[in-house]
């Protein structure tokens, strides 16, 4: 069993499509890799990331989970 599920948000490192690491959502997992929706991608990627329809398939040894940042707007009081 793996570590990753769908809706999972991941980092990916870029491969024979993209040429820089992006993030994105996983859709479908399959035995050894995944669909991921690209959310964010270097802007150099972003023509491939709109000629692949904002999806990939990539390995689940080239992902690992996205550390979610959040904003928090400081009260000024």
């Amino acid at each position: 069993m793996n570590e990753f599920t769908p809706g999972m948000l991941v980092r990916c490192r870029a491969n024979g499509n993209m040429m820089f690491d992006f993030t994105g959502q996983i859709t479908k997992i399959y035995e050894h890799s995944a669909i991921v929706e690209i959310d964010q991608c270097d802007a150099r990627d972003l023509l491939t990331a709109r000629e692949l329809l904002g999806r990939i398939v990539i390995s689940l040894d080239a992902m690992q989970p996205a550390a979610i940042e959040i904003a928090v707007d400081e009260a000024v009081g």
